[in-house]
């Protein structure tokens, strides 16, 4: 599984993704708070995101 790490900025979230080749989930959650709850994407809804965010 790839990580990419945060920022690095205190106080603020920083989101870690995660990419599993494997299962084509992406992973993201806050890496300074594990225990809260992520958010998954199938690799073609991450897709379309990244492409409308980047609109």
């Amino acid at each position: 599984m790839e990580r990419y790490g945060g920022s690095g900025t205190r106080g603020a979230l920083e989101p870690e993704i995660a990419i599993d080749p494997a299962d084509a989930i992406v992973h993201i959650r806050d890496s300074k708070d594990t225990d809260r709850a992520q958010l998954a994407f199938a690799d073609d809804a991450w897709t379309e995101f990244v492409a409308f965010a980047s609109y």
